[in-house]
């Protein structure tokens, strides 16, 4: 094993802990209190990472306010390229919490209880989802979040109706980075 593969990952800062009065749906005041916590990969030095401690759960997560137009229902993973996805293997462990990352030849996997965080090589991202990943710099880079739908068909008629490029690939629909401000965004069937 090389030195590059032994780091470990490397904290940002303190914990940054803030709080703010909210309201439910019907107008019911209550409390919401978060705290994040910071981390990066040595090996990747043009992307941090961030982890958020929900305090008043029931307070945040309001059925009624997680719903949206496009029928989303999950978030069922993120991506991220890298040319080698298996120098970031340590850092995917420990930021996730997941011992046992699953790998394939496109990449690298963990899969946590709330979705997979997904590390894949430039040529497999675009074989994906359609798309060139823009990787600039050195490491990884974050590419992708895929949102988990009732009704592609609905939500591509949504994206027309707000004049919102997407183009379907591979059984999914996705909005390229060129229209989502640098982002790749997946709907893919639930």
């Amino acid at each position: 094993m090389h030195d590059r593969s032994r780091r470990r990952v490397s904290a940002g800062g303190k914990v940054f802990d803030f709080e703010r009065d909210g309201a439910k749906a019907d107008g019911t005041p209550v409390k919401l209190a978060f705290s994040l916590a910071f981390a990066r990969d040595p090996n990747s030095p043009d992307v941090r990472f961030a982890v958020c401690q929900h305090h008043f759960p029931e307070n945040f997560w309001d059925p009624a306010f997680q719903t949206h137009a496009n029928g989303a229902r999950t978030v069922p993973g993120a991506a991220m390229v890298a040319d080698n996805p298996t120098d970031h293997h340590i850092f995917l462990k420990a930021f996730t919490g997941v011992s046992d990352l699953h790998s394939s030849s496109i990449g690298i996997k963990a899969r946590t209880e709330n979705g997979e965080v997904e590390i894949m090589e430039p040529v497999a991202f675009r074989d994906q989802f359609g798309v060139s990943a823009d990787v600039k710099g050195e490491g990884m880079t974050l590419n992708a979040m895929r949102f988990a739908v009732s009704d592609i068909a609905a939500v591509e008629t949504l994206h027309r109706q707000n004049g919102i490029a997407s183009q379907r690939h591979v059984g999914r629909l996705v909005v390229p980075p060129h229209v989502a401000h640098g982002a790749t965004l997946i709907f893919e069937a639930a």
